[in-house]
């Protein structure tokens, strides 16, 4: 199965701009990892089913690494989103 993610936009502050490659590489990378083992158990959903989904605000501690907590909660938007539509049907 393959899984499309487009996040349009990602709003972050307290970031250095010059990181934002980095940040961007690092979130699709650990969402990629979270969302693997999820796609077997989902149905087919026809393109644009789930067309937006709304992730939580992400406090980080200092010096804590960005990525596996920002790909955590638009991993978790996302899987309540797929649920939520599955259910509909």
């Amino acid at each position: 199965m393959r899984i499309e993610v487009l996040i349009d936009e990602l709003v972050l502050h307290g970031f250095d701009p010059d990181d934002r490659h980095a940040l961007r590489d690092g979130l699709g990378a650990e969402l990629a990892r979270l969302l693997a083992p999820d796609a077997a158990g989902w149905t087919r959903p026809r393109a644009g089913e789930v067309e937006r989904v709304v992730a939580p605000g992400v406090r980080l501690a200092r010096g804590a690494a960005a990525a596996p907590a920002l790909a955590g909660a638009v991993h978790a938007a996302i899987a309540t989103a797929v649920t939520r539509t599955e259910v509909k049907r």
